[in-house]
């Protein structure tokens, strides 16, 4: 029935539901990229794979339609299922997980912020323990398994945050690497920039070279180079060519 309505981006994020659970308590937000149209890229790349798989035994093409709506929408299927079955969507939560906690992000004394993620009560033992320095809290009635210290966040996230604000990011790593609690840092883009992780790769393109982020997927047999951007009309008659014999 929205065949004929504009798909841009933002637009979707709302009509699908994605801005109302992301952002604040205050105030929902859009996703800070353009997750629409990223993610009918990566469905309609899935889909060839499948048709171009499915021809190759059956010797049957197939059509596809792609709607960035719908895979909004499947993405959506969590907060959809709790609302359909469940108490409701959860609530948006900024930077700290709805229905899990402690998982979000906490300050580090004057030193930016960091992000941990307590999955379990073995892991919030552990927590206690190595990291607050307090095992009691782990029989305190209050944060005794995960409903409750969700439910009595604002007390935890203070007790959490005063024994952070005690240490540098350097410190409170060592202690979150001893309690095997997972964490990360809460970076800027130019963090990002500068990571150590983040791998590059160099494109030719007609004003010279340019470098980026290197495709995610790492094959063992494959270089992972890139060939150059084409120039503005490189390949018309090539492709037109290939279109022309086919038919």
């Amino acid at each position: 029935p929205y065949r004929d309505m504009k798909a841009y981006d933002f637009l979707v994020q709302c009509e699908a539901g994605i801005a109302a659970v992301t952002g604040t308590l205050e105030s929902p937000a859009r996703v800070g990229v353009s997750a629409c149209d990223i993610g009918a890229g990566l469905n309609a790349y899935g889909a060839i794979l499948e048709a171009l798989y499915a021809r190759s035994q059956s010797g049957v093409g197939d059509g596809i339609s792609i709607s960035p709506f719908d895979g909004m929408a499947d993405w959506m299927n969590v907060p959809l299922l709790h609302h359909l079955h469940g108490a409701g969507a959860p609530a948006r939560s900024g930077l700290s997980h709805a229905m899990i906690a402690p998982y979000g992000a906490y300050p580090v004394g004057t030193n930016g912020h960091i992000i941990i993620a307590v999955q379990n009560n073995r892991e919030w033992a552990h927590f206690c323990a190595v990291v607050l320095g307090d095992s009691a809290l782990t029989e305190d009635s209050r944060f005794r398994e995960n409903a409750l210290r969700v439910a009595n966040r604002v007390e935890m996230d203070g007790l959490i945050a005063s024994a952070f604000a005690l240490h540098d990011m350097e410190s409170l790593s060592v202690l979150l690497r001893q309690a095997g609690i997972a964490f990360g840092r809460f970076n800027q883009v130019n963090d990002l920039a500068v990571h150590p992780q983040l791998r590059h790769v160099s494109v030719a393109t007609a004003s010279g070279a340019v470098k980026l982020v290197a495709p995610p997927a790492q094959f063992t047999n494959d270089s992972a180079a890139l060939g150059p951007v084409p120039a503005l009309g490189e390949h018309t008659e090539e492709v037109r060519a290939e279109f022309a014999d086919a038919t």
